[in-house]
């Protein structure tokens, strides 16, 4: 008995084709909607927090076992936008 074996050109209809079949579908059902662009606020503050084993200043150690914090709030004084280069 004779062994077929099927050619390159019939393997390549048969495994890409259903690849392609979802792409000639038709149109999407919906179209996606554009994403929501919130207002910036005026107001911002961030709190930090953190641990230092040694504080060291210009080479030298001042401290041991530090134990530091920070409060930083910024407030827009106008709506006015640049962009730094």
């Amino acid at each position: 008995m004779k062994t077929r074996h099927p050619s390159i050109l019939s393997l390549a209809v048969g495994t890409l084709l259903p690849m392609a079949l979802p792409a000639l579908a038709g149109p999407p059902a919906a179209v996606p909607a554009p994403p929501v662009v919130e207002a910036e606020s005026a107001f911002s503050a961030e709190v930090s927090f953190g641990y230092d084993t040694f504080y060291i200043f210009r080479g030298e150690e001042l401290f041991e076992q530090v134990v530091w914090s920070q409060v930083e709030m910024n407030l827009a004084l106008s709506d006015f936008k640049t962009d730094a280069l």
